[in-house]
């Protein structure tokens, strides 16, 4: 019996990122970027976001500075990997970051990575993510 042949379409596949912010007191802190934070590394299509627990204000403590501690340490660990394979190892990056945060607080945090076809996650909390192809 033949073996049947297999047409594959190779497509380039891209990923997107983009961010927006909105705090939650914007009259009297109309640059501060809130409880939240995030960061980009386009080179190894990585994106993290954090959402940062508000409830730590009672205790006079700024979950965003803890939020943007993490995400930076996140992305510095991101951008000092380099594994055999190219796929970013995400739980490691997030042990990292969070062992080197020294700011009081907590979030929720969500890291995305795409790798030949592949998409990579961890998320910590309620966070998450979307796919959308073909704006679907």
């Amino acid at each position: 019996m033949p073996t049947p042949v297999v047409h594959k379409r190779h497509r380039r596949m891209e990923m997107s990122f983009s961010a927006f912010y909105i705090p939650k007191d914007r009259v009297q802190k109309p640059s501060a970027q809130g409880e939240d934070a995030h960061f980009i590394h386009a080179e190894k299509n990585t994106i993290g976001a954090a959402n940062g627990i508000g409830s730590w204000a009672k205790y006079g403590v700024d979950a965003g500075e803890y939020t943007h501690q993490l995400m930076r340490n996140a992305l510095i660990a991101i951008h000092n990997q380099r594994p055999p394979n190219g796929v970013v190892k995400l739980r490691e990056a997030l042990e990292e970051a969070f062992q080197k945060t020294m700011a009081l607080g907590s979030s929720i945090a969500c890291i995305v990575t795409f790798k030949d076809y592949y998409l990579h996650s961890i998320n910590i909390g309620d966070s998450g993510f979307m796919i959308v192809r073909n704006t679907e």
